[in-house]
Formats: structure tokens, sequence, C-alpha cells
């Protein structure tokens, strides 16, 4: 009986063992950053009168491949809220505060490859008058393709309000429901804001920019 020759180990299992595996690149970090003070201090530094309606853009990755241009439009089924520029702007003190914290959370939980912030972030108003919420959805896609991290920073005291709740992959997150806290989350997971039923949400919103994932 002849004897099979044995097989010689495919090269990209040799590849792979060299490879730096990491089980926490799915999870939602938390830290606490600004205390209750701080808060409000932000929200007095918002412009009363520059809020506007947030506007969203069904642009897929048939659109970017037929070079049409993206379209923005009002949709508050899908994504109802007011909103403005962060207070000082990227050079500010808030922001540098949060780019220092996101950063380091970066570092110690997903090691992903940044650069830096997207200019710019925003506050974000969510009002039970309107029933504000934002449907299921990443913020990785065709219009924003060097988007690694989002994160949120909750500014509103959440004895004040019902509703506006962050969920991820369809799970209430409620270590994101603490005044100050500041939650980073990969840019592929999807998640929404349950619609407000009862009083107003601010909250801070923004990204972490880093070459596209390959």
């Amino acid at each position: 009986m002849t004897e099979s020759p044995a097989r010689s180990r495919p090269a990209f299992l040799d590849a792979l063992s060299g490879l730096r595996s990491n089980v926490q690149v799915i999870d939602v970090a938390t830290a606490p950053l600004f205390d209750s003070d701080e808060c409000a201090e932000i929200l007095a530094a918002c412009d009363p009168d520059g809020w506007y309606g947030a506007m969203r853009s069904a642009y897929s990755s048939a659109n970017a491949l037929e070079g049409d241009a993206p379209v923005r439009f009002v949709d508050t089924d899908a994504k109802s809220r007011l909103e403005q520029q962060l207070p000082g702007g990227p050079t500010g003190t808030i922001a540098q505060r949060i780019a220092e914290r996101v950063l380091a959370i970066n570092d110690e939980v997903y090691r992903f490859s940044v650069i830096g912030l997207e200019d710019p972030t925003r506050v974000l108003r969510y009002r039970s008058t309107h029933a504000d919420q934002v449907h299921e959805h990443i913020d990785i896609g065709p219009l924003h393709p060097l988007r690694k991290l989002g994160f949120s920073v909750l500014l509103t005291d959440p004895g004040t309000f019902d509703g506006g709740d962050l969920q991820f992959s369809g799970q209430l997150f409620d270590r994101a429901r603490a005044q100050g806290t500041l939650t980073v989350f990969p840019s592929f997971v999807p998640h929404l804001v349950t619609p407000m039923t009862q009083g107003t949400r601010h909250v801070i919103v923004g990204w972490v920019l880093g070459p596209t994932f390959v």
C-alpha cells in the first residue's frame, strides 16, 4: 500500500500564528469623565440659538461605486434630535479632555491604529416632546470609512428623563446611563437610542478616526 505524501502546513497558518489577537475588539468600554458641575457648565456654554435638526444620508456602497453624490435629508423616523457643535471646538478644553481619555481607552482596550478625533464633536438634545430617537445603525460606511471608534458622554442627570437609552446589538447598556460617563465602542457595532418618553437628554457624541479597517 502506497503511503500518501505528507501535507505541508499552509503558509497562511504560519502567518496567522504570528498575529496578535484581541478578544476585546467588540467590547463597549466606559469611564467617568466629567462631574455633575462640569456637565452643567458644558450645557451652559452651548449656544441657546445654535440648535439645528439632525440629518441623515441613505448612501450605500453601490452609490459610492457609481460615483453618486451624497444627499442629506431630514428623516425623523430614523433620526430625530437637535444638535450643535461642542463648545470650544476641537482645540478647546472639553474636546481635549475627551480626546485624551478616549485615546487612552483605545490603547488599553482596542489597540486600533488611530490618528485623532473627527471634527466636529457634537452636543445632542433628545426631547420627549418629539419622542426623539435614533434607529439601529453602525457608524462606519462609504461616507465615513475612517471612523474606528464612536463615543458618547451623558451630560444630563439620568433621574430627570425617561427613555433615551443606548442599546448595542439589541441589548440595553445601563453603564452609559450615568451622568458624566464616557462610553466608547467600535464603529462597526450596531447601536440605537430608544425613544424619549419624559424630559430632555443631552449627550456629547463623536468619533475617532484612523486608517480604514483591512
